[in-house]
């Protein structure tokens, strides 16, 4: 699940079981509350939990986020970009490096950050029977192997089961958004919905692009919160393949008036994110002159200081100095809206209007 600003990079993204990524979700909710809450905490807890003295500052603002972000081989310098894209002193990140992450990457470890995770559901159609029926019985041996599951190896064995009937499958993007309330739903489900959901989906062959619409659309409370968008600006080919067609120069138009919040997929180091940090962040454009493969990514972002952060209302466009410190008293709870607000908000406003929101409900 790798998530893009109008400046996120190209390249693999990895496929987070249903379990594991349950297990994300309490980390992101939880962990800083029982930390926060706990008496033990002292002076000490919280130098070596910055993050955690943060959190006490969320009220400054009138909401709080956290990005979950996974990242492979060869995506250190994309990951520091992504991060410095996204930096905001009141949100959360948490960073997922695979398996195939070699150990001696820069560390980029959690860091405060947002999470906007808005639910999109969408009908089942050319999916379930390529994504919903096929069941990994091994699914450390497909990790490893990376197979097509419908061409398996000999290494891999699937098999086919029927459609459930108790609950209805919907299917939508990888990239979900979800409110709080609804992420502690599927945690402590009083209802055992997203329980029994998550031991359906624990074998599947994409479960991010299944579990949470499914759970959504087949709640009481939330099938009718659902939102039909995943905020990307995505470009596919006529008929659509597995994946999507790069981005580039000819496409940064488009990508501004469809007032999307994120895009994908880059090439490494294609012009269109440069001309994207220079006229949409704000910002300058990382070196070109870094090793790629060693701690040069993660200096590359000391080096260039504020200039690599996305300027707002706690890191003014006047003084970098101003950036190194976002926790200054006169910094905290700054809210400066610029054009990208602007259009996010023409976006959002034509999803939920009436004529839009109700019909691509849970369809």
């Amino acid at each position: 699940m790798r998530i893009r600003g109008l400046a996120m990079s190209g390249g693999r993204e990895v496929a987070i079981s249903a379990v594991f990524t349950a297990l994300l979700v309490v980390s992101i909710l939880f962990l800083p509350s029982v930390l926060l809450t706990s008496g033990r905490l002292g002076p000490s807890s919280a130098k070596e939990w910055p993050f955690l003295a943060a959190a006490k500052d969320g009220g400054y603002y009138p909401v709080s986020f956290a990005y979950l972000i996974s990242a492979s081989t060869g995506d250190a310098e994309r990951a520091a970009r992504l991060l410095a894209a996204l930096y905001h002193p009141a949100n959360s990140y948490l960073l997922h490096l695979d398996r195939e992450a070699p150990p001696r990457r820069p560390p980029l470890g959690l860091v405060r950050q947002p999470q906007r995770l808005r639910l999109s559901a969408r009908h089942p159609g050319r999916f379930e029977k390529k994504r919903a029926r096929p069941v990994i019985l091994d699914t450390a041996l497909y990790e490893a192997d990376r197979s097509e599951l419908l061409r398996p190896s000999p290494n891999i064995t699937t098999n086919r089961r029927g459609l459930p009937t108790a609950f209805k499958l919907f299917t939508g993007s990888a990239w979900t958004m979800l409110s709080r309330r609804f992420a502690e739903y599927c945690v402590m489900g009083w209802d055992n919905l997203a329980r029994t959901l998550l031991l359906y989906h624990a074998n599947l062959v994409s479960s991010p692009e299944f579990y949470f619409q499914t759970v959504a659309c087949n709640s009481r409370e939330f099938r009718n919160a659902t939102v039909n968008s995943d905020l990307h600006f995505i470009r596919w080919d006529t008929p659509p393949k597995q994946h999507p067609l790069y981005l580039g120069p000819k496409d940064y138009r488009r990508m501004v008036l469809s007032s999307a919040a994120f895009a994908r997929k880059f090439r490494d180091a294609d012009l269109v994110l440069d001309r994207i940090d220079r006229e949409i962040l704000k910002r300058r454009p990382p070196s070109r002159d870094d090793d790629h493969g060693d701690h040069a990514a993660s200096a590359s972002v000391a080096r260039h200081g504020g200039q690599f952060f996305s300027y707002g209302g706690w890191c003014s466009e006047g003084e970098v100095g101003l950036c190194s410190n976002p926790w200054e008293p006169s910094r905290k709870g700054a809210i400066k809206p610029g054009a990208g607000s602007r259009r996010l908000r023409v976006m959002l406003n034509k999803m939920l209007s009436g004529r839009n929101f109700r019909k691509q409900q849970c369809r």
